[in-house]
């Protein structure tokens, strides 16, 4: 209600911007998601990701990936992720594929879920 903005006036709005463009950044799993801007939110590449899987699993008539395949799966749709460990624990966490071994998962979203290697 002053006439005369302060100093500290400008900086606590900065701030307040700052912690507002976080948190609309930020998803519900505590990732900071700043692909928004240029792409494909995380929800979206999760969701991609997840048909590309089930799609793959049909054409190789098993549900198991090892992580190489997943990679490459991954740079062929060309997502954005900040790490790809990271992304894989979130497919995990959200129950689109179980990892079997260190380096093997298997994918819960297609038809072939059942196979075993």
């Amino acid at each position: 209600m002053r006439t005369k903005v302060s100093r500290a006036d400008a900086e606590d709005v900065v701030g307040l911007m700052k912690q507002s463009l976080l948190d609309a950044a930020t998803d519900a799993m505590g990732f900071v998601d700043f692909s928004r801007a240029g792409g494909m939110s995380m929800g979206a590449q999760v969701k991609a990701f997840a048909k590309a899987m089930s799609s793959a699993a049909a054409r190789k008539g098993s549900s198991v990936f090892s992580r190489d395949e997943l990679v490459q799966l991954m740079e062929d749709l060309r997502l954005q992720v900040p790490s790809t460990s990271e992304f894989l624990d979130r497919l995990n966490q959200q129950n689109y594929l179980i990892k079997k071994g260190p380096r093997l998962f298997q994918v819960l979203v297609s038809n072939f879920s059942a196979f075993k290697p």
